[in-house]
């Protein structure tokens, strides 16, 4: 029940009330996930996790250079959750870690000021799942 109201809360956040609604929805009535949540004790659990991470990283990003500790409490409880189940959760946690230090460097090096933003993390994003 915690993974389908924190994946409306994410759908929310990202696409508005429609895309939470909707999200809820196909996660809801999804055979394949009501039917792990009891009987597999890894996989569903870590799907919630990995979805408060996911909720925690787009609420870091958009309060990003100063997030607030609600926000921290977050990301520190997703990535704490998903790597206590599964070794991937580490795997997730690192990826956008990467990307940030990666844009936060070529900030700040002369070079990187003549050319746009999105330039700059381009090498970066490639490490990034789609």
């Amino acid at each position: 029940m915690i993974g389908l109201a924190v994946t409306w809360r994410l759908g929310c956040r990202v696409g508005g009330p429609l895309a939470g609604l909707a999200a809820l929805l196909l996660l809801a009535l999804c055979p394949t996930y009501y039917g792990h949540m009891f009987m597999n004790p890894k996989d569903a659990p870590f799907a919630v996790a990995m979805v408060i991470l996911m909720l925690g990283l787009v609420r870091l990003a958009e309060e990003y250079p100063s997030p607030s500790p609600r926000t921290i409490l977050i990301v520190g409880l997703g990535a704490g959750l998903s790597f206590g189940s599964r070794v991937l959760g580490g795997l997730a946690w690192s990826m956008p870690w990467s990307a940030l230090c990666r844009c936060s460097w070529r900030r700040f090096t002369p070079i990187a000021r003549a050319k746009p933003p999105i330039a700059s993390c381009t090498l970066s994003m490639c490490y990034c799942p789609a």
